[in-house]
């Protein structure tokens, strides 16, 4: 199915997993969960909280005053960061380009971000990021690739085992 307009005031849960929402706010303290579907075009404010992950897709992301977006899967074409906002890319292999910076686990400036998600296909996926107030916070959390997960373990198990021995 799909929605035109959808506003979330208060306390408010909203859970996407499917079909489209042409307009999407989230007020006070309420959270949006996308997991999958479409968004095209989404607004966190106040102090809500924005959770996006498997195929969820969100065509524009504004975010204001106290908001915070965690990023764990699906795609964001293009984010508006403002005012004291926090959103927050789970992923590995993050690469910035045309004009943004990538300082220690910050996003600095404007441009295109790339990277993969966690746990899904090694197809990249990009976003452009094209406000980034002062005062909001874009961060990177690197999760180690499957690759290096698996040799991890595997070294784990050489340890266990010789330790053993």
């Amino acid at each position: 199915g799909s929605v035109t307009d959808l506003s979330a005031y208060h306390t408010s849960n909203v859970n996407i997993s499917g079909g489209s929402v042409t307009s999407l706010s989230a007020y006070q303290t309420s959270n949006v969960d996308i997991s999958g579907g479409s968004v095209t075009g989404l607004s966190a404010e106040d102090t809500s909280t924005v959770d996006i992950s498997g195929v969820g897709s969100v065509s524009i992301l504004y975010t204001y005053q106290t908001s915070t977006v965690d990023i764990f899967g699906g795609s964001v074409t293009r984010l508006y960061a403002k005012d004291t906002s926090t959103v927050t890319l789970h992923g590995y292999d993050f690469r910035a380009t045309a004009g943004l910076i990538l300082d220690g686990d910050r996003v600095l400036g404007t441009g295109a971000l790339t990277g993969k998600w966690y746990g899904q296909d090694d197809t990249m996926w990009s976003m452009t990021i094209s406000d980034h107030s002062a005062g909001a916070t874009i961060r990177v959390v690197s999760v180690p690739e499957p690759c290096s997960l698996g040799l991890l373990a595997l070294g784990g198990l050489a340890l266990i085992k010789r330790r053993r021995g």
